[in-house]
């Protein structure tokens, strides 16, 4: 992603639409990060997934942001 990285691109994503669900998956040390603390206490990041992760635990997270999302879109 040229000029944009994946927190940045999760801020836009939440900006056309607050009601979308965001999983920031990285095998990289995030959580002392300023920029993912700030994101994380806006809501911008819904959830964060340090790798590795087994795929069948990573779809189990993928389908219950899914539901979260549902649930908003019926309030």
């Amino acid at each position: 992603m040229p000029n944009l990285n994946g927190l940045d691109l999760l801020k836009k994503v939440k900006m056309l639409n607050s009601n979308v669900r965001t999983i920031l998956v990285s095998a990289y040390e995030v959580k002392e990060d300023e920029l993912f603390q700030k994101y994380t206490k806006e809501g911008i990041i819904d959830l964060f997934i340090a790798k590795p992760i087994p795929i069948d635990w990573l779809r189990q997270k993928v389908r219950e942001q899914v539901q979260e999302y549902k649930l908003r879109m019926n309030e």
